[in-house]
């Protein structure tokens, strides 16, 4: 499971928290799982990366931020997510080689809080269709930021889910 997103699956369109999302499941153990929302920016500005756009990772531990990024050499403390995609570290570091010029923009992702689940929880949701389960198919995931994504996920999966790619944002406004 670890490394692939999830796509909220139209039985989370109402949900006011996970309704048209993607995440990136970053972490797997025995207790349960961790991921990050890749599409759901904030008007939040941080200090340190002010020019970055920061997002909502989920509802846990909604008042720490997190990060995950794109690179050949991790800074010590990071947890390696998929090929050459880290989550976490020292940083002091992160903000270090942001400075430099070392991480670009386009290779680093910032989270206020993350989702996570119990060990049988995710499974359960998954059994019940509230998450379909995707390969990490784009060449960088850091490139999905908005519903946009999740509507080319729907068209993607077709079928059933092709009418869901043209719901509007509260579906029962239309």
């Amino acid at each position: 499971m670890k490394g692939n997103i999830l796509i909220a699956s139209p039985n989370l369109l109402f949900d006011s928290f996970f309704s048209k999302t993607i995440i990136l499941i970053v972490d797997q153990t025995k207790d349960g799982y961790t991921g990050f929302i890749l599409n759901k920016a904030l008007k939040l500005k941080i200090k340190e990366v002010k020019e970055f756009t920061i997002y909502s990772g989920g509802p846990v531990s909604g008042e720490n931020l997190y990060f995950i990024y794109k690179t050949k050499e991790p800074i010590k403390g990071s947890l390696k997510v998929t090929e050459n995609i880290y989550w976490g570290g020292n940083i002091d570091e992160i903000f270090k080689l942001i400075k430099e010029k070392v991480i670009a923009k386009s290779e680093i992702r910032f989270f206020i809080g993350y989702s996570g689940w119990d060990k049988n929880q995710l499974k359960n949701e998954i059994k019940n269709k509230n998450w379909i389960v995707g390969k990490n198919r784009t060449g960088n995931i850091l490139n999905i930021n908005s519903q946009k994504h999740w509507k080319n996920e729907m068209k993607k999966l077709g079928g059933e889910y092709l009418l869901w790619s043209e719901s509007p944002k509260n579906p029962i406004s239309n």
